[in-house]
């Protein structure tokens, strides 16, 4: 409807991920800062709001004692986010002097629900949760991008008969050695300082799995 298109000031897509610019900028610079964060924060006390993006530095943050940071972005625009984020809070508590925000502007304009398919058709065996661990997002959302990537002819997805035939896990290794057979990188982090006396991250074992490279001296691989 054209007072919708007023409204939003754009026409909407069948293919959109349903993740707004200012948003997916924000996704790039926290993950270049290279620490744990959620997104979609909503914690039974806030719903049915949530947060964008939640964090803490240095385990300081206490029960609900949150300080809740907005960065405006009325324009969807580089220089204009860009410079708000450095005139804001933010910039006081982050080391920003490192950010590429070019890769902040490149990665703000891809489709995510486009690179899930890309996922998808280059690695059939991959399931939505092992896809959404590569992006830091959750298995659902991955599966509903999927399922949209199908329609549109980007990939195969069938969910039903991808619970059926495929069991995929991931293999750490250390001086091309196994080390063991794990159910998903969320397992491998749960359980590493036990048992390999150090403590390996969500976030960079995805890194190391995403872009085949060593993660304190570890690599990984899926295994079917």
């Amino acid at each position: 409807m054209i007072c919708n298109v007023y409204r939003a000031h754009k026409i909407g897509c069948s293919c959109s991920d349903k993740n707004s610019y200012p948003n997916k900028f924000m996704f790039n610079l926290l993950e270049q800062l290279k620490f744990k964060f959620e997104k979609e924060y909503n914690p039974d006390w806030i719903k049915p709001k949530r947060y964008d993006f939640y964090f803490e530095i240095d385990n300081l943050a206490l029960e609900h004692d949150i300080e809740v940071i907005r960065i405006i972005s009325e324009k969807s625009e580089l220089e204009s986010i860009k410079n708000n984020i450095l005139n804001s809070t933010l910039n006081n508590i982050l080391n920003l002097t490192n950010i590429d925000w070019l890769k902040c502007e490149e990665f703000a304009l891809s489709n995510l629900c486009k690179k899930a398919c890309e996922y998808k058709k280059n690695n059939p065996n991959m399931t939505t949760t092992q896809i959404g661990e590569l992006m830091s997002l959750n298995s659902a959302t991955i599966g509903n991008y999927l399922k949209k990537g199908s329609t549109l002819g980007w990939c195969d997805y069938n969910p039903i008969e991808e619970r059926k035939s495929h069991c995929i896990k991931i293999e750490i290794f250390k001086d091309n050695i196994s080390l063991g057979i794990f159910k998903s990188i969320r397992e491998i982090s749960c359980n590493s300082e036990k048992l390999f006396n150090v403590k390996l991250l969500n976030e960079f074992i995805s890194i190391s799995l995403r872009e085949q490279k060593q993660y304190k001296g570890y690599t990984f691989g899926y295994i079917k």
